[in-house]
């Protein structure tokens, strides 16, 4: 098959332009295939989550700045969360994730609080009816991430927490396990659950072990 062809240039044309391929070649493709495929690929116009999951994980900083930039690729909850990590140490794709427009707020809000100031003008430019807002709510997320001194961890958090949602295999046993095992992280990343499609947990930060969570 063309798109599986190990030469570049003859599997690029098909694995940007072909309307034949279906979302599951493409993601055999990515998983399997060199940076050179995951870069046509990155190109498709229609792109689906399924596949750009992929994409975000495998590819270089290169290829995850051209999908990023694709106005007609998909991301799940789990793609924008490694996106975002991805974007703290990428002011290009930080700005491109940050553009676009089914990009959960709370994921905006960290990106906009990590930002240089010439990213963020960027950035808030394009939002200039709720600039104030935005501003207000990037300066509680940055007292937010420098109290926890640790931003990283609410970032790998949310992967987790993706990624068991995605295969349906987040329940209270497993909400339940974060809070006894002390890892407030995975029970306490405010506004996300929502984006996501769940209701989110109650829990204070230290909270005692005395509460829903814990019985």
């Amino acid at each position: 098959m063309p798109a599986f062809d190990d030469e570049i240039d003859v599997a690029a044309p098909v694995l940007t332009s072909s309307k034949r391929l279906t979302d599951d070649l493409l993601v055999e493709n990515a998983q399997t295939k060199g940076q050179g495929h995951l870069m046509a690929i990155s190109r498709r116009q229609p792109l689906a989550a399924a596949v750009t999951d992929v994409i975000v994980e495998r590819g270089s900083p290169e290829v995850v700045r051209c999908v990023a930039a694709n106005p007609a690729a998909r991301f799940s909850s789990r793609g924008y969360v490694e996106l975002t990590r991805r974007a703290g140490r990428d002011e290009e794709l930080l700005v491109s994730v940050g553009l676009r427009p089914d990009l959960p707020r709370s994921l905006l809000l960290q990106l906009l609080a990590r930002a240089s100031d010439l990213a963020r003008a960027k950035l808030l430019a394009s939002y200039p009816h709720a600039a104030r807002e935005i501003s207000e709510a990037v300066r509680q997320t940055a007292d937010d991430i420098a109290a926890h001194a640790a931003p990283r961890n609410y970032v790998a958090a949310q992967v987790k927490i993706a990624a068991l949602h995605a295969a349906g295999k987040l329940g209270e046993a497993e909400l339940k396990g974060f809070a006894l095992a002390g890892n407030f992280e995975e029970v306490r990343i405010d506004g996300w659950w929502e984006s996501i499609g769940l209701e989110a947990p109650s829990c204070r930060a230290g909270a005692e072990k005395k509460n829903y969570w814990t019985g």
